[in-house]
């Protein structure tokens, strides 16, 4: 900030003019100083404006984009019921209704939250499987993975098999067609492991005892004594004795 001009001292030829100097001088000065260090309140309005315009130039994928991210952090962070699309638009920088474009309800956006969720943990299975050629082990090596990716996103994991279907719009097809390759991918490494037809009760009894578990966990349901790690063993011994 530039030093504010020193006031302009009386002149003796006259009070008259000496006097208006001074209140010239005092004038300039204050113009100065208000443009140089403008009121709080503008300058905070300057910021808010400019965040605005910053957050507004996301558009079309990208703002799709931002509109899932801000879902995932507020269910994340503060669990759904904080969920709402005004408080996601007002972040992103859009109106409620631009959220509509991409997501017909809020109900969509959750469906859109479940459905990369879904395909999040089936990449992680995917890499968890390993060499196609080590069928042993590779059961539990999915079971791991399954649980991993639970503990590591408990909230999301909640709204992808703890809420129930008659809190939200039906499921699409297409969606859960997707879903479905996650326990497909249980279904196929059990028989490859077991050298059996495909079994997809098997493939159900195994997934229901990992998501009894975790689910109990998450809840804290679980008595303080025991561990994370000696429950989670637990109930991988029984998956270990399934074909016994």
């Amino acid at each position: 900030m530039s030093p504010i001009e020193p006031l302009a001292q009386p002149d003796d030829s006259g009070p008259g003019l000496g006097a208006s100097a001074g209140r010239a001088a005092v004038g300039r000065a204050d113009e100065r100083q208000s443009v140089e260090n403008p009121p709080v309140e503008r300058r905070q309005g300057e910021r808010r404006a400019r965040g605005s315009k910053a957050r507004r130039r996301a558009t079309g994928d990208d703002l799709r984009t931002a509109i899932l991210a801000e879902a995932r952090r507020v269910i994340a962070t503060e669990g759904l019921s904080a969920l709402s699309t005004r408080r996601v638009a007002q972040a992103v920088g859009c109106t409620a209704t631009s959220i509509y474009i991409y997501f017909r309800s809020k109900d969509a956006l959750l469906h859109a939250i479940i459905d990369e969720g879904m395909q999040a943990l089936h990449t992680h299975l995917e890499a968890a499987r390993g060499d196609l050629t080590a069928t042993e082990g590779r059961v539990e090596r999915l079971a791991r993975a399954y649980v991993a990716f639970a503990f590591e996103h408990p909230t999301l994991y909640e709204v992808m098999f703890m809420l129930h279907p008659r809190q939200m719009e039906r499921y699409p097809a297409e969606a859960y067609r997707r879903a479905r390759q996650n326990i497909d991918a249980l279904a196929a490494a059990i028989a490859e492991e077991d050298a059996s037809p495909a079994d997809l009760v098997g493939a159900s009894t195994v997934w229901a005892t990992l998501h009894g578990h975790v689910a109990l966990w998450i809840a804290g349901r679980i008595d303080a004594s025991i561990s994370r790690e000696t429950f989670i063993e637990g109930a991988l011994a029984l998956i270990r004795r399934r074909a016994h």
